[in-house]
């Protein structure tokens, strides 16, 4: 199980080919062993032919089983070809090796030829690994020459193995020649493509690739040249000369460093396990090559076998300490230059001079590091938003709202969320953020999107990956996942342990930066929240609580972009009304009215629209309510005033600062709105305090008018009583002093009109309604007022049904009417009709209609003769006299009878005016008039 989690099953149509190298390694290793110890007197006994044997055997798998690697996962079919081809040349060549070196003339020119082919295979394979020349066209003429030379080479090992194997001896100098030009041509080819590879290369992973081939090759020969071949050529004694066996088992390095830069990003293995081993390898055979350096110093001089044995192994291990971490040093500095090479883009100065940057410098600083490092031009940055649990898309400028045509791309292979204006964002179900929740490490963009890949694992093992996925990684900052890297795919080759690394490096580099750009965006979005919230009401205006409550909901729906409602709790009702609703966010409840709720159950309640939220307990088990919304107390003092609601049509997300702020906000409005009220109330009071002052001071004025005059009349006819008592007869002194009793009679009546309206609210208290006898109570009036009736020639028609009756207190009924009727009298021409008479409204309702013939009252001072001191304009001068207290009397009397009164009037001289008063009937009354209509309908119905 865990071979097919490291190498997942290739293609099934190159696997054919495995079984048959299989084969072939394993017939050649029979044959080679059986010639081989054929040839060998008393093999049974040694064991440096069994090492011999086995040595090539090893050598000869590894080339074949890293030939086999590239070609089952290589995307690259030309290079996996010319690899197989190579390493199954070498594997002949390896695995004939020991009967070659009996002189054996068949494994001779097998090995002849298949090393002149493993030759040619190499060079053939540089033509198109890691810079493809064929397919370069600035270099096509030469590369093509090449090509034909090499070519024609293939017929040189065949040709010379063929000479070799019939034993021509010596061989023609000719075929000595064209073999070994052959090898210096291909040898100096080879040498020459890999230094212009290097020239030619454009990508530092091209470079990165070379140099870890060319290192591979060189600590593969380096042991058999320096423990061997040098000793040999300054013919030291052969007890400090490796036995060419041992000092070349480091030719094993070779396939498999060709074979890991080849498929370092065709199949994704544990590269820091890799670079491990690497250091190991490097530093054992560092140590061992210093510790043959000292012992060969040591026996030069003498001291091999000598007392300073000790210091020797002192040295061994002082030197072997530097050398074992030098060579992982080494390893790092040349064979994965890739890593420091990360590490230097990454710590670029314009990172970590990042200081107090928003999220759009952020998104600039990882385009320019991901530039650098992967050769890529498009990167993408989302970065969390708490509120609404999405992840947005960040451009690189706040004006760019789209992104580029890469980055769009990118974006549609993620499956983002665009909105008309061109933001992109992953929502929080998106299956992507399912499994970048649970990692830590870059993952390709196809397995964060498959349903059915298991949890993600930071030594990911998969063998094909297509070159146009994109790699993805997560940003964590205190245990949040606060945004995600996005990086487009690349062009030549995917992405591979390596860049893995880096872009986990960039993680960790720019998660401090992002979460300090982030908090630093959502600090000063808070603060112009509460700044535009709490300054919504410093116009300086005098609102009324309601007009403040509407500003209020306002601003709060246009910051928050929700619906924003105020609901009023009635403390003595119970009830929770809602006033006022603002904003695109529904509404919470489709009624605007719960009863019997209780003041303790308006508490804060946030709900953020997920499975398991619940719900406040005044609201209604049945009904539906918005996605996200937020219920907030309004309380002052002891005072409950009601909640102040927010409303969100998508997933809002409170976080626990939002909460504390909209708290506060809610204390604040709570004060406002209770401040309001109170100053309304206050103005209010006041305003009327005006109007009372400038009704007094009315008053004061009509009233001194008003008493002055019968008071000056009275004056005047005592004085002229005192003056001329004695000239005066008898007549002219009744006359005076009958006029003087009249003006009297005026006074009296004006005075006693003022304390009456002075006792109006206490009289309310005093009322007892009963049936009343309308026609009585007007005859009762109609005597008090026939002197005047037929002094100034009146008449009074009274078209009243004889037993009608009202609910009323027949003293005050007799002064409504009085009014009434004396204003009629007053405001109408001598002898013009006066007329009353009743309709029925409803079936306990009574209208009473007062009419007369005089000036008539102006429609727009109708609604204001019924207030207290008030007299039309055109009477003030008249000789009509009034303090404006009779209307005002009889409204309040009629309304502490469960009556009204109105004046119908249209103003003009001579139409009149026709008051009319409502009164109730008492039930007898409409029992009998019941019946009445029924006898006069079954009266008509029988004629």
């Amino acid at each position: 199980m865990r071979i097919k989690q490291i190498f997942p099953i290739a293609h099934m149509k190159r696997q054919f080919i495995v079984p048959l190298l299989l084969a072939c390694y394993g017939g050649l290793f029979l044959l080679d062993g059986h010639v081989f110890f054929a040839r060998t007197a008393s093999f049974s006994s040694s064991i440096a032919l069994w090492k011999q044997l086995g040595f090539s055997a090893l050598s000869a798998f590894l080339f074949i089983a890293v030939g086999t690697l590239v070609w089952l996962y290589a995307r690259n079919r030309a290079v996996s070809w010319l690899l197989l081809w190579f390493c199954g040349s070498m594997m002949v060549s390896f695995i004939v090796s020991p009967a070659a070196t009996e002189n054996d003339p068949t494994f001779s020119a097998i090995g002849a030829v298949s090393s002149g082919h493993a030759l040619l295979a190499f060079a053939l394979l540089l033509l198109s690994f890691p810079h493809n020349f064929l397919a370069d066209t600035l270099y096509r003429k030469v590369t093509r020459v090449y090509l034909v030379m090499l070519l024609l080479g293939l017929f040189v090992p065949p040709l010379y193995a063929f000479f070799k194997y019939i034993r021509i001896l010596p061989l023609p100098g000719w075929i000595l020649l064209g073999y070994y030009g052959f090898y210096l041509f291909v040898i100096a080819g080879i040498l020459v493509t890999i230094i212009a590879s290097y020239r030619l290369a454009t990508t530092t992973r091209q470079k990165h690739q070379l140099r870890l081939f060319m290192m591979g090759v060189i600590l593969a020969f380096a042991p058999a040249l320096l423990l061997t071949i040098l000793p040999s050529a300054l013919t030291l004694p052969k007890q400090y000369i490796v036995d060419s066996q041992i000092s070349t088992i480091s030719l094993v390095l070779l396939p498999l460093s060709l074979g890991y830069s080849i498929l370092r990003y065709e199949i994704m293995l544990f590269d820091s396990t890799l670079r491990n081993a690497a250091s190991w390898i490097l530093g054992t055979l560092g140590l061992g090559f210093v510790i043959y350096l000292l012992i060969l110093a040591l026996g030069r001089m003498g001291w091999i076998f000598s007392s300073t044995t000790l210091i020797a192994i002192i040295l061994v291990t002082f030197c072997g300490l530097f050398t074992w971490q030098g060579m992982h040093f080494f390893t790092d500095r040349f064979f994965f230059t890739d890593q420091a090479f990360y590490h230097r883009a990454i710590d670029h100065p314009d990172v970590l001079n990042a200081d107090r940057t928003n999220v759009h410098t952020v998104a600039h600083i990882l385009g320019g590091a991901v530039a650098r490092l992967f050769d890529v031009p498009h990167s993408c940055l989302f970065v969390l938003d708490e509120s609404s649990g999405r992840y947005y898309f960040i451009t690189e400028t706040i004006e760019e709202r789209h992104g580029s045509v890469g980055q769009q791309e990118l974006l549609r292979q993620m499956k983002c969320q665009i909105n008309d204006e061109g933001t992109a964002w992953l929502d929080a179900d998106h299956p992507l953020l399912h499994y970048l929740q649970s990692m830590t490490h870059p993952l390709p963009l196809y397995k964060a999107l498959n349903r059915d890949f298991k949890r993600p694992d930071n030594r990911d093992t998969d063998h094909v990956q297509s070159t146009r996925d994109p790699l993805i990684a997560p940003i964590f900052a205190q245990g949040t996942m606060i945004g995600i890297i996005a990086v487009s795919a690349r062009s030549d080759q995917p992405y591979a342990g390596p860049d893995w690394e880096a872009l986990h490096l960039l993680q960790a580099r720019l998660a401090p930066i992002l979460e300090t750009a982030r908090l630093y965006e959502l600090a000063h979005r808070r603060a112009e929240i509460m700044n535009a919230l709490y300054s919504s009401n410093r116009s300086g205006t005098l609102l009324s609580s309601e007009e403040l409550r509407t500003t209020f909901a306002q601003c709060a729906a246009d910051v928050f972009s929700a619906g924003a409602e105020f609901w009023l709790y009635d403390e003595r009702s119970h009830e929770l009304r809602c006033s006022t609703h603002q904003g695109t966010g529904p509404h919470l409840l489709a009624s605007d009215l719960l009863t019997d709720i209780e003041r303790t159950a308006l508490t804060p309640w946030f709900s953020s629209g997920s499975a398991t939220s619940t719900r406040p307990t005044w609201i209604p088990e049945i009904a539906t309510l918005p996605t996200s919304f937020a219920c907030l107390p309004l309380e002052c003092g002891q005072h409950q005033l009601g909640l102040f609601v927010l409303t969100f049509s998508d997933t809002h997300y409170f976080s626990i600062e939002e909460q504390r702020d909209l708290l506060q906000l809610a204390s604040t409005y709570a004060s406002e709105i209770d401040h309001a009220s109170m100053t309304t109330e206050l103005y209010a009071a006041y305003e009327r305090q005006k109007e009372l002052d400038r009704l007094k001071d009315e008053f004061i004025i009509t009233a001194s008018h008003e008493l002055r005059t019968p008071l000056t009349s009275v004056q005047g006819f005592i004085d002229l009583l005192i003056n001329y008592n004695d000239t005066l007869d008898d007549e002219k002194r009744t006359h005076f002093l009958t006029i003087a009793q009249h003006e009297c009679d005026e006074l009296v009546h004006q005075v006693n009109m003022m304390l009456e309206a002075g006792k109006a609210q206490t009289t309310a208290k005093f009322v007892k309604v009963q049936p009343v006898s309308l026609n009585e109570t007007l005859t009762q009036v109609r005597e008090t007022l026939a002197p005047t009736l037929i002094e100034e020639k009146r008449t009074l028609d009274l078209v009243i049904p004889s037993s009608l009756s009202v609910l009323a207190d027949q003293m005050y009924l007799k002064q409504v009417f009085s009014n009434l009727l004396t204003n009629a009298l007053k405001y109408s021409p001598h002898g013009s009709p006066l007329k009353i008479w009743t309709e029925q409204q409803e079936e306990n309702t009574l209208i009473v209609h007062v009419q007369d013939q005089g000036a008539g009252i102006p429609p727009n001072a109708q609604k204001h003769i019924f207030e207290r001191f008030v007299r039309l304009e055109r009477d003030m001068n008249s000789p009509v006299r009034g303090v404006g207290l009779g209307l005002p009397l009889c409204k309040h009397l009629l309304e502490a009878m469960n009556g009204q009164i109105w004046v119908e009037s249209t103003g003009m001289s001579g139409e009149g005016s026709t008051f009319s008063f409502s009164l109730k009937i008492p039930v007898q009354e409409q029992k009998a008039e019941k019946a009445t209509k029924a006898e006069l309908n079954q009266v008509i119905a029988h004629y």
